[in-house]
């Protein structure tokens, strides 16, 4: 990280002049100044040469440095202290995991649950240790940061770059990437890392049929009419409902990490072959696919409604929606039923079982199809299916529109090069459909917290301890168990009426943080201090997706239901 200005540092210091600011991740700029009077090169150089002065002291390090035109010159270096005794949070992997505030139910029961399958990964890494779920994240204002200390600490350990998970997860940064190079501590731990990559390596024919039955055992839940059930049972319900979902996530964080292991490994022989891993289609025929994906049903359906809204008498559906109506075609409404029993699961996130599934919202469902319908009908294009693509007769190595990837069939490659880069090209694609169909049933069984929840919120209402069924989701955990069974849990065990004004103050809470600016780091675990939207003006600042400027309103879309 670069800051700089022009002039004496008196601008800085006493002017309180702020200062232009660079940031390279492994040789490429993540943020630059859009206008600037420093000569980019100067920069280059200033970045260059911290690197070497950092690797020369042995650890990260605070520089000044000075420049008169000519030459640059070193004034002062300071260690960055403590950095291996404070937690360093980073909400870099957690924000793509959860996108937005969360509640505090869901909080309680996500982070035991991931983070234990996370710790399971780690013991097998490194053997015995004492981390806890709670160590490895935090809330801030009620986001998720992961703790990048503790898992860096971890790689390190092995002699492996503690941007690890970073680099494994195919996170933004340069060609310039910290590599790895073996030291005493990975020959102390070899022989546990290789039993480790053993297991690891081999768990590819394990996860379909463990896909399978927590898909059987999740069915269980599903048939099961909750309102008979007694409290206590639905609370046992649920403890078994988490040993199985933890199962599942320990593959759900092992699939996608192996697919970009695979992924890397073939992106390097693609390159070397002068191919773009990001123009090549890995997917090409993958149908598989389609099982866990709801765009090509979606496709299908919006040709099927298109071509009823031709008929003579269907034409005001289109307005009213209405798919419950007698009259309309009962084998569309069948259609799309199988449409929800197989995607209905389905929300705004897969890791908030507060947020309302597809299956609880089927007008939701039914402006899915409507808005393909109007894209179909406006665009006049065929819906697009991207693993039946076909090859351009007479023109080899050129894939038909619209999207003209290569693939592994057109790839111009000799017999030799060829029978190389197949085994890495078969995997990337497998795990691709392994990650798919993992994330696909880890979903599907996660969402089943939120039926059972919910049935107990309806007690909790009939009892007068809450206003609403979905005011379960702003308690804990704990607090729900101790709603239940306060003889069980009297440490957790409060007054009647303190529930309502518990999910009261934390709905307030939520609201007045909704729109404060987090930073990417956090230091601690004391919040920093913030900033909130109104302080800044009219100015927003974020990743571009285009060269250029443009003024005019910006439009906050937080879920699904608001596209419209």
């Amino acid at each position: 990280i670069v800051e700089a200005l022009q002039g004496s540092g008196e601008a800085l210091v006493q002017e309180g002049k702020t200062p232009d600011r660079w940031v390279n991740k492994w040789g490429k700029w993540v943020t630059q100044p859009v206008e600037s009077q420093i000569d980019p090169q100067l920069i280059h150089q200033v970045v260059s040469q911290t690197i070497q002065i950092s690797q020369a002291y042995g650890a990260p390090v605070d520089l000044e440095w000075v420049y008169n035109g000519q030459e640059l010159y070193w004034v002062q270096l300071r260690p960055i202290t403590n950095l291996d005794k404070v937690n360093i949070y980073s909400n870099r992997i957690s924000k793509e995991v959860f996108p937005g505030m969360i509640k505090p139910l869901v909080w309680s029961v996500n982070v035991p649950l991931v983070n234990s399958a996370w710790i399971h990964l780690f013991t097998q890494l490194i053997g015995k240790n004492d981390l806890q779920p709670n160590e490895l994240a935090h809330s801030f204002a009620y986001r998720a940061y992961f703790n990048m200390g503790v898992i860096g600490q971890i790689f390190n350990m092995l002699g492996f770059p503690k941007e690890s998970l970073e680099l494994l997860m195919g996170m933004q940064g340069g060609d310039d990437r910290p590599r790895f190079r073996p030291s005493q501590k990975t020959l102390r731990h070899l022989p546990r890392m290789l039993v480790f990559a053993v297991k690891l390596l081999g768990i590819g024919p394990k996860i379909m049929p463990a896909i399978q039955q927590i898909r059987v055992e999740c069915t269980t839940f599903q048939a099961q009419a909750l309102q008979n059930i007694d409290e206590t049972s639905l609370l046992a319900d649920i403890e078994r409902l988490y040993l199985i979902n933890k199962k599942a996530a320990y593959f759900n964080i092992v699939a996608p990490l192996l697919m970009g292991f695979y992924n890397l490994i073939f992106k390097r022989q693609l390159s070397s072959v002068g191919v773009d891993f990001s123009a090549f289609d890995l997917t090409y025929g993958l149908t598989e696919l389609q099982h866990y994906d709801p765009n090509p049903s979606l496709h299908k359906l919006a040709t099927q409604y298109n071509q009823i809204m031709e008929e003579p008498g269907y034409s005001h559906f289109a307005i009213s929606g209405n798919l419950n109506d007698s009259n309309f075609r009962e084998s569309f409404r069948k259609e799309v039923d199988d449409f929800i029993l197989q995607f209905g699961h389905l929300s705004d996130s897969g890791n908030d079982f507060s947020s309302i599934p597809w299956r609880e919202d089927r007008p939701l469902v039914f402006q899915m199809i409507q808005s393909e319908a109007h894209r179909q009908m406006e665009t006049g294009l065929e819906p697009v299916n991207t693993n039946r693509m076909h090859q351009v007769e007479g023109q080899p190595g050129k894939l038909g529109q619209p999207d003209s990837k290569m693939t592994w069939e057109s790839l111009k490659l000799s017999p030799l090069k060829r029978l190389r880069m197949g085994p890495a090209y078969r995997r990337a694609r497998q795990f691709r459909l392994y990650r798919d169909a993992i994330s696909f049933t880890y979903t599907y069984g996660y969402g089943l917290f939120r039926i059972y929840f919910l049935e107990l919120g309806r007690r909790l209402v009939k009892r007068s301890l809450l206003e609403k069924p979905e005011d379960i989701f702003y308690l804990s955990w704990d607090e729900v168990k101790a709603s239940i069974l306060p003889e069980v849990l009297p440490s957790q065990e409060s007054e009647e009426n303190n529930y309502a004004d518990l999910v009261a103050k934390r709905k307030r809470e939520m609201v007045s943080n909704r729109d404060l600016i987090l930073p990417e780091i956090i230091y601690g675990t004391k919040l920093p201090p913030l900033q909130n939207p109104d302080q800044l003006g009219d100015t927003r600042q974020g990743i571009p997706s285009s060269g250029g400027y443009y003024r005019g309103p910006a439009k906050v879309i937080r879920s699904i239901s608001e596209f419209g």
